[in-house]
């Protein structure tokens, strides 16, 4: 068996960017703050949810959220809707900062100090890559594929699903982090991708039939 995951283009892991300034003007965050970003669907699957409440508890009163994404489409329900009324009713609504969809979304990644990836379960978050190849500190559900991405707490942080206390806990000590080890983000650059699919394919030209 081999195992060749999906892979994202070289330009993610290039890191020629612009100041952290700018991009937070470009984003409408504000300069000094510790920002936490989400990005995805708004959805009660996704944990948009999750990370306000981790802003309203203690540890989470020094962050703000940038979360970009929008309903999920042709659906009744207004999630977003929902998200801003919690927001207010857990007192967060002004450290909250809501982008629509993009096509690129490297700069949104560059803006932020670290990333939650809030999930109930996903099999194979293509976020959780995002951010690690921007090389931007990630937390993430310890359920689905998550935890593998994370290599089990050794390239982030993990945290129950729907847990934000633990959420807020983490994110009041995420200078402490660790970090991908070596070699970890380049497994999903597709130039590896690419090159682990044609030695494989060498290798099985090669074989005995």
């Amino acid at each position: 068996m081999h195992v060749i995951p999906l892979a994202l283009g070289d330009h993610w892991f290039e890191h020629h960017r612009q100041s952290r300034d700018i991009l937070r003007t470009e984003w409408g965050l504000p300069l000094d703050a510790q920002v936490v970003g989400l990005f995805g669907r708004l959805d009660s699957l996704k944990g948009q949810r999750t990370l306000l409440g981790a802003l309203a508890q203690p540890e989470g009163l020094k962050w703000h959220a940038l979360l970009v994404g929008e309903n999920t489409r042709d659906e009744l329900k207004d999630e977003q809707q929902t998200l801003q009324r919690l927001a207010q009713t857990l007192g967060v609504s002004d450290r909250v900062h809501w982008h629509a969809p993009v096509t690129d979304l490297r700069g949104a990644y560059d803006a932020c100090d670290a990333f939650a990836m809030c999930s109930l379960s996903e099999t194979f978050g293509m976020v959780t890559i995002e951010a690690m190849a921007r090389n931007l500190p990630v937390i993430g559900t310890n359920a689905g594929g998550t935890p593998e991405l994370l290599l089990h707490g050794e390239a982030g942080v993990l945290f129950e699903p729907n847990d934000s206390k633990a959420l807020a806990r983490a994110l009041a000590d995420f200078k402490k982090w660790p970090i991908p080890p070596p070699g970890h983000r380049q497994k999903f650059q597709k130039s590896t991708a690419l090159k682990k699919w044609s030695q494989l394919l060498d290798s099985l030209r090669s074989s005995p039939s």
